[in-house]
C-alpha cells in the first residue's frame, strides 16, 4: 500500500486530494473554469400541491416522491441530484429562494406542484434570474410521453393523426402540456375537458393559461360536459385521476383508443373499454410514465445549455420514443429499454435536431 493510500484509509486528509481541490476552487473563483470531472446536479424540487393524482398532500408527504425521482434522474443520466421539498410559498418568493441556492445545482425539476401554480413557477425561473434549464416532469416528461403513446396506437389501428377527434380529460399539468403537444403534432379536432365542461374561448371562469389552450382546441365551439366531449372521439387520453363513467365513453365511435394515465387512480377501468372494443393502455400495466422521457429531456437541456425546451425540441424526443427498435410485450407502446440508453438516445434527437441532423433512434432493448 502506498502512503497516499494508507492516508485515505485511515481517513486522513490525502494533501495530493486537497492540492486537487485547491487548484479547482481558485479557477472558479477567477472565472477561468468551473470544477474538473464534477457531475451536473438537479434541483428536484416539489411544495407537495398535487402528489400523484391525490392531490393536495403537503411537503412532507411528497418527500418519497421526490427522493425515487432523483434515483430515477440518477440512474437515467448519471447526474447526480437532491430533494427539496419546500413549504408553500408563492412562485416569486420561491424564485428568490432558488436564486439564493444557486451555486448548489445545475437544473432544475418540478415535480407534483398543481397548477396554475406549476405554470407561473417554470416561467418565472425559465425567464428570470435563475439561469440554468428548467423542466416540470409532469408537464413536459408526461407531455412527450403521452404523445409518443397516441401515435404509437394511431399506427396500430390504421388511423392517420390529421383524421383523428382526440379528447383531453383534464386541464391540469399533464393534461395542458399533453393537449398543447398534440395540437403541435397535428391532430385532427382536439379537445380538453376539466371539471367545469369543454374548453372554449369565452368561457367563464377560464384561468388565463386555460384561455389559451381553449384558442388552440376545440375548433367546433362545443361546449357542455365530458359526455359531450367525448360523442364521436376515436381517442381519450386521460390525466385527470378522476373515474369516467360507462355512459359517458359510449359516445365514441367504434373501436376507439382509450389511454387512461394517472394512478393509483385510474380513469377506465378495463371492463368499460373492453365493452367498446377499444384499444387500452392503462399506465401501470403498460410502463407509462414520465420517467420515460424526462431523464434524456434533462440530459439534453443540460448538454445543450437550454433553459427551456421548445416544442420541436419534444416532437424529437416523441419521434425517438415511437421509433425504438425491439419487441412489445402486449399491447404495450414501446419496447421495454435500459433507462440510461434510452435518455442518451432522446438527449441525442433533441441533439440532432438542433443542429439539423436527422436519423433514427437507435436502442438496446433491455434484457428480460
Amino acid at each position: 500500500m502506498t502512503g497516499r493510500e494508507a492516508r485515505v484509509a485511515a481517513g486522513r486528509p490525502d494533501a495530493g486530494s486537497l492540492a486537487e481541490v485547491a487548484r479547482d476552487v481558485l479557477r472558479v473563483a477567477s472565472g477561468s473554469s468551473s470544477v474538473r470531472g464534477r457531475r451536473p446536479t438537479v434541483l428536484v424540487l416539489s411544495d407537495g400541491s398535487s402528489v400523484l393524482s391525490r392531490g393536495d398532500l403537503g411537503a412532507e408527504a411528497v418527500r418519497p416522491v421526490l427522493e425515487r425521482k432523483c434515483r430515477v434522474v440518477e440512474r437515467a443520466t448519471g447526474m447526480d441530484a437532491f430533494p427539496l421539498a419546500f413549504a408553500r410559498a408563492e412562485p416569486g418568493e420561491l424564485v428568490r429562494t432558488l436564486e439564493l441556492l444557486r451555486p448548489n445545482y445545475d437544473a432544475i425539476l418540478i415535480a407534483d406542484v398543481a397548477a396554475p401554480r406549476c405554470f407561473e413557477l417554470q416561467r418565472l425561473l425559465a425567464h428570470g434570474p435563475v439561469a440554468c434549464p428548467v423542466l416540470h416532469d409532469d408537464q413536459q416528461g408526461t407531455a412527450v410521453m403521452a404523445a409518443a403513446a397516441v401515435l404509437v396506437s394511431l399506427a396500430g389501428t390504421g388511423r392517420e393523426p390529421e383524421e383523428t377527434c382526440a379528447v383531453v380529460v383534464g386541464a391540469g399539468a399533464a393534461g395542458s402540456a399533453t393537449a398543447r403537444l398534440l395540437h403541435h403534432l397535428g391532430l385532427g379536432e382536439l379537445r380538453v375537458v376539466d371539471s367545469a365542461g369543454i374548453l372554449r374561448p369565452g368561457r367563464s371562469g377560464l384561468t388565463a393559461d386555460k384561455a389559451e389552450l381553449a384558442a388552440l382546441t376545440n375548433r367546433r365551439g362545443l361546449s357542455g360536459p365530458l359526455a359531450a366531449a367525448l360523442r364521436g372521439a376515436d381517442l381519450c387520453v386521460a390525466l385527470s385521476g378522476s373515474p369516467i363513467a360507462a355512459d359517458d365513453l359510449a359516445g365514441m365511435n367504434a373501436k376507439p383508443i382509450i389511454i387512461p394515465l394517472s394512478y393509483p387512480d385510474i380513469e377506465v377501468g378495463a371492463e368499460d373499454a373492453a365493452a367498446l372494443g377499444a384499444t387500452y393502455l392503462p399506465a401501470l400495466e403498460n410502463d407509462l410514465s414520465n420517467n420515460l422521457a424526462t431523464p434524456g429531456l434533462l440530459l439534453a437541456a443540460c448538454r445543450l445549455g437550454l433553459r427551456r425546451l421548445s416544442m420541436r425540441d419534444l416532437h424529437a424526443a416523441v419521434d425517438c420514443l415511437t421509433s425504438l427498435p425491439g419487441p412489445r410485450a402486449g399491447a404495450a407502446p414501446f419496447p421495454r429499454v435500459a433507462p440510461g440508453p434510452l435518455a442518451e438516445s432522446i438527449a441525442r434527437a433533441i441533439a440532432d435536431q438542433r443542429s439539423g441532423t436527422a436519423r433514427t433512434c437507435g436502442c438496446d432493448a433491455a434484457p428480460g
